[in-house]
Order: structure tokens, then sequence, then C-alpha cells
């Protein structure tokens, strides 16, 4: 399984960054994220070595969410590009998206009693929740794509 950020050296200093970080430093997340994304993609341990060895790889995020959460702070050429680079390299076979309302969500995150983070406020969920739903309907490969709906 591969989480973004990852959970490796890199992966830990961009989890600080992203939670500290002002707007004006976004782009350089967006960079370390694509460089920690590559090294998930293209290491020695990485998908295209499991998918080689026959494995089936799970993701929790892939290139949807540096739309989605560092689109905003970039230039859709570099976006955009840097997310062909990586659909390149290697593709999804299958996406879930677990749409939960930003409420709901909202709820699990006070209930866990730790401190709110910058995108976790129930603006930023409303928000996000907004451009993944827009992203996934521009997606070419919407056979691929399984929304599932959250009702709590």
């Amino acid at each position: 399984m591969y989480t973004s950020p990852s959970l490796s050296a890199l992966g830990q200093c961009i989890n600080e960054r992203l939670n500290v970080s002002e707007d004006e430093d976004q782009l350089v997340n967006f960079i370390l994220l694509l460089a920690d994304r590559m090294t998930q993609i293209l290491g020695s341990k990485g998908i295209i070595k499991n998918l080689e060895q026959g494995k089936v790889v799970l993701c929790d995020r892939f290139y949807h969410s540096l739309i989605v959460y560092q689109g905003d702070f970039t230039s859709d050429y570099f976006l955009n590009s840097s997310n062909y680079l990586v659909k390149d390299l290697v593709d999804f076979d299958l996406l879930f998206y677990l749409d939960v309302s930003p409420e709901i969500t909202y709820s699990w995150i006070c209930k866990r009693g730790e401190v709110i983070e910058r995108e976790e406020k129930i603006e930023k969920l409303i928000e996000k929740r907004q451009k993944y739903l827009r992203v996934l309907s521009e997606e070419s490969d919407k056979e691929k794509i399984w929304v599932i709906w959250w009702k709590s």
C-alpha cells in the first residue's frame, strides 16, 4: 500500500511542511510531493517493481490528489505536465472515490480530539470535495472510476 505523502523521510518532511507552510510555499510543496510520488513509482520497492512481480498495488491517493490540493498554487501547464508524467509511467486500473459529505468528515475530525489542520476546516473540505468531483468527472477513463457515496 502506498500513501501520499509516503512514509519515507521525504514524506515526513512534506507532512510537516503541509501543516505549517504559507500559501506562497505551496509550489515547493507540490514539487516535493511530485518527487515523493516519483520515488514511490520508480524506486527499488516502487509501484512499477511490484507490478512487474505480479503484485496488486493499492494507493490511498494518486495524481488526482495533486490536482485537488496543489492545483491552486501552480500553473495548469506545470500541473498537467507533471500529472501526465506520472500517468505515463503507471496508470490506475480502478479508482474508488469514497464520497463523504464534508459535514460528516468534519465531525470525524473533531472526534479525534486533535488540532484541526488548515485543510481540515469545513470550508476547505467543501472546496476539496467539489474539486475532486470535478476532476473525476473530467477523467478520460470514467469507466475505471467508482464513486461510492457514504451515507451516515
